[in-house]
């Protein structure tokens, strides 16, 4: 069986998959990385061949991602495919919050993140051939996505790279109800990932980077693609902005459950460093 859209009875089931891959909004960016970090939209840092050596330097980021969802469910003889515009997603958004936190010393440096949705919502589903009859059908998502990784940093004048590791908490909650049934479901799952990131100094305001990753591996989800490219500007010492896009890929295939779940939209955020 196929469906397409967001008709009210694929409506829990859309939810669900959009908060997959959101992590809000939408991983992180998990990347569109500001200053040397690995999973935040807001701005990537620039090469520099005179890091200091001996300073710990901290960077905090605030972000958001403006995200469309396409998700395909297969579930037994089951094959559910919807899409979600952020449009739609902003409709039934409760709360969704990004934060990203870097530490750097010298060559290496430690990252971690954490962002939060919440997600409700509630419709009337017409029963079918009984078209006077309606059912009150609703339903709430919490999703908790957590990162820690290192990288070690390679710099030049011009152009810098980072190489990329860590692990990735995925933690997920649903509630439905549809009439007099009472659904629900709570999921979580650890994925390793590895990946590089290219850091270029365009003038003393401007920088771009462009980082990938490849993770999951069969150990959590079978595998996840996460790519972003973010242009940098710094507006002062300790403040800078980015916008960028991202897109993020998940595919999950256990326990009779498969789940492709695509995500990408623009990203925008803000980093301060202290």
């Amino acid at each position: 069986m196929k469906a397409t859209g967001m008709s009210p009875i694929h409506w829990g089931v859309a939810i669900v998959l959009a908060a997959l891959a959101l992590p809000c909004a939408m991983a992180g960016a998990a990347d569109a990385a500001p200053p040397k970090a690995a999973e935040a939209a807001a701005p990537a840092p620039t090469a520099t061949a005179d890091r200091p050596e001996k300073d710990w330097q901290f960077e905090l980021s605030l972000y958001g991602w403006l995200s469309a969802v396409s998700t395909t469910l297969r579930k037994g003889d089951v094959d559910t495919s919807t899409y979600m515009s952020f449009g739609d997603i902003l409709h039934v958004l409760d709360f969704a919050g990004f934060l990203h936190l870097e530490a750097q010393h010298g060559k290496w440096g430690l990252f971690s993140e954490l962002d939060y949705v919440k997600l409700s919502g509630s419709s009337q589903v017409r029963v079918p051939r009984i078209p006077l009859v309606r059912l009150d059908a609703g339903g709430g998502l919490k999703e908790t996505i957590a990162e820690l990784g290192g990288m070690r940093s390679f710099d030049g004048d011009r152009v810098g790279f980072d190489i990329l590791g860590g692990a990735r908490y995925i933690g997920m909650k649903v509630d439905a109800t549809l009439g007099p049934l009472d659904m629900g479901a709570d999921k979580d799952w650890v994925d390793p990932f590895v990946g590089g990131r290219l850091r270029f100094r365009l003038s003393e305001k401007w920088g771009m980077s462009l980082r990938g990753d490849v993770g999951g591996f069969g150990l959590g989800s079978d595998a996840t693609y996460n790519a972003a490219a973010v242009l940098r500007y710094q507006i002062s010492k300790s403040v800078a902005m980015g916008i960028g896009y991202r897109y993020l890929d998940i595919n999950y295939d256990k326990n009779g459950l498969n789940l492709d779940s695509t995500t990408y939209g623009p990203v925008i955020g803000v980093a301060y460093t202290f």
